[in-house]
C-alpha cells in the first residue's frame, strides 16, 4: 500500500490503463500534490472523475501521451486546487471539464484534436499570460 504522506507520484512510461482506478490512489489521493501519468494507456476519460475524487491537494497533473478523448472527468470537483495541467499528445476534442479546475494557471493541450476553445477556458481566471 502507498504511504498516506506521499506528495509526488510519478508513474510515467508504464502500462496503466485504460482507466485509472480509484483503488489505485485510495491511500494517498488526499495528500498528492503532483501526479505524473505521462505515456501510459489511459483511454476515453481515463477514469479521472472517480480516481481523482479525493485529490483535493493536487496541484500538478500530467497526462501527456495517452489516448484520452476527454477531460470531462476533471469537472467532478476533486481537484479544486489544480494549478498545472498537461494533456498534450492525446485525442482530446474539447476543453469541456476545465471549468472544474478554477485555479488553473497553466494548461498544455498541444497535439490533440481541438478545433476551437470552449467557453470553459473563459472561466479560468488564473491563467497566466506568456509574453
Amino acid at each position: 500500500p502507498l504511504k498516506k504522506k506521499m506528495q509526488v507520484l510519478a508513474l510515467s512510461v508504464n502500462a496503466i490503463g485504460p482507466v485509472l482506478r480509484a483503488a489505485d490512489l485510495r491511500a494517498c489521493a488526499h495528500c498528492l500534490v503532483e501526479l505524473r501519468l505521462r505515456d501510459n494507456k489511459l483511454e476515453g476519460e481515463g477514469g479521472l472523475a472517480e480516481a481523482l475524487r479525493d485529490a483535493s491537494s493536487l496541484e500538478l497533473l500530467e497526462l501527456d501521451m495517452n489516448r484520452l478523448t476527454s477531460l470531462r472527468g476533471l469537472k467532478g470537483g476533486g481537484c479544486p486546487g489544480l494549478r498545472w495541467l498537461s494533456a498534450a499528445g492525446n485525442c482530446i476534442e474539447s476543453t469541456a471539464g476545465l471549468d472544474g479546475c478554477p485555479r488553473l494557471e497553466s494548461v498544455s493541450l498541444y497535439r490533440n484534436q481541438l478545433r476551437a476553445l470552449g467557453p470553459e477556458v473563459g472561466c479560468l481566471k488564473h491563467l497566466r499570460t506568456h509574453k
